[in-house]
């Protein structure tokens, strides 16, 4: 189950921004209203088909973006003992999928941007997850000490002092 999907884009961070943003650095970007039907799966046969190449081109940089997120937050909550996928998907990861995939469709983010801060507060907040101090209630992280312990039975001794004394 993906955590966000091209769609979830639209209202946040928008689609003004999408488009932008996902469109190839050397082109104009895509029209805000191609790059709705394009990610909605609309009619675009309207458009010229150079413009509909380079939505289809901004909408794979936008599935790659969420992929990339996707591990990103997968690894983090890996880390943190929960079972994945996460079903049903938190708020609090769509929020992180949102953030992370923003900052990777940023080709330029500025260090002092919005993108870039919102960004360094998710990496800070899937490290708290991951380390147990944000927990999600989904997903059954194990309690500290639970299933990661390692329990070792030897069984009886094979040879006692008893056995070992003829030696």
């Amino acid at each position: 189950m993906a955590y966000l999907t091209p769609v979830d884009l639209l209202s946040s961070p928008g689609i003004e921004e999408i488009a932008r943003r996902a469109t190839a650095e050397h082109l104009q970007p895509v029209s805000v209203e191609l790059m709705q039907l394009t990610i909605t799966g609309g009619d675009v046969s309207g458009y010229p088909s150079d413009e509909v190449a380079n939505a289809a081109d901004a909408l794979a940089r936008i599935q790659v973006a969420i992929a990339e997120a996707e591990e990103v937050i997968n690894g983090h909550l890996r880390g943190g003992g929960y079972s994945l996928p996460l079903n049903p998907v938190p708020s609090l990861i769509k929020m992180a999928m949102r953030r992370v995939t923003r900052r990777l469709l940023a080709k330029d983010a500025d260090p002092e941007s919005g993108v870039e801060r919102d960004y360094q507060d998710t990496l800070k907040l899937l490290l708290a997850i991951s380390r147990g101090a944000v927990k999600l209630g989904v997903g059954a992280a194990p309690a500290a000490g639970g299933s990661r312990e390692v329990l070792i039975s030897t069984g009886a001794r094979a040879f006692t002092d008893k056995h070992l004394a003829n030696y």
